[in-house]
């Protein structure tokens, strides 16, 4: 039995096994059924935490993937993609339907509003 108050786990396309982030990036195709087996995997083991006696845990959801800078470098470092924030945001969309059904309730933490934030505030 893991004897912690609180534990964090982040959902970000690095984590999840021999994931290129390049590659994440830059091919939408066939992403839908990969997001949906993140999820799952994800979810499982945020339920096997609270099985191991976790009592309050706290996941990220995924940064706005479209302003990163291997996406952004084709307009120079000055415009987001809608098409891969839109991915991002069907990510976490999916996520927070996931572990609503958990118990107890994992508090998300939104990365993807704090980075736009940050972003659209700028220097």
């Amino acid at each position: 039995v893991l004897h912690f108050e609180v534990f964090h786990m982040s959902s970000t396309p690095a984590q999840h096994g021999q994931v290129d982030v390049n590659r994440f990036c830059l091919i939408p195709q066939g992403l839908g059924a990969f997001r949906q087996q993140v999820v799952q995997q994800l979810t499982a083991n945020l339920q096997r935490l609270h099985n191991l006696g976790v009592k309050r845990v706290a996941v990220t959801n995924l940064q706005p993937i479209g302003c990163s800078p291997t996406v952004t470098y084709s307009t120079n470092f000055t415009q987001c993609s809608s098409l891969y924030n839109g991915l991002s945001q069907l990510h976490n969309q999916l996520l927070n339907a996931s572990v609503q059904a958990l118990s107890p309730p994992v508090v998300i933490l939104d990365n993807y509003n704090a980075f736009l934030t940050v972003l659209q505030q700028g220097p």
